[in-house]
């Protein structure tokens, strides 16, 4: 699910923020570490090359998809001003569409491009 930081960091505030973030990487620690206990690596050498390359490829463009407006624009705010999302079946496109998206739009409108970001 999406953790909808910026909205949730302008409601409550960064301290919020950050609470939530700490608790979030605890709980996906102490799964880890369930997960490690319970022998769930040993399931890997069951899934395909193929698949494990693919998965990897698909993350890699999810995590810069997802970071590189940012680089590019010095708040998330401004991008999302300018960079209107199509919709699709009603709805603007989310997640990691909306991140592909805007992910294209900027690399394609560097007039756009904020020096100081």
């Amino acid at each position: 699910a999406d953790l909808k930081g910026a909205e949730y960091r302008e409601a409550f505030g960064e301290a919020a923020w950050s609470q939530i973030l700490g608790t979030y990487s605890m709980m996906i620690g102490v799964a880890s570490i369930v997960l490690a206990v319970f022998g769930a690596g040993r399931l890997v050498k069951h899934i395909p090359a193929p698949v494990k390359a693919g998965w990897k490829l698909g993350f890699a463009l999810a995590a810069c998809a997802a970071q590189t407006p940012s680089s590019a624009f010095q708040h998330a705010k401004q991008l999302k001003t300018i960079c209107v999302l199509p919709i699709v079946n009603g709805q603007p496109l989310k997640s990691g569409a909306a991140n592909m998206y805007r992910l294209v739009w900027t690399l394609t409108h560097p007039m756009h491009w904020d020096a100081e970001a």
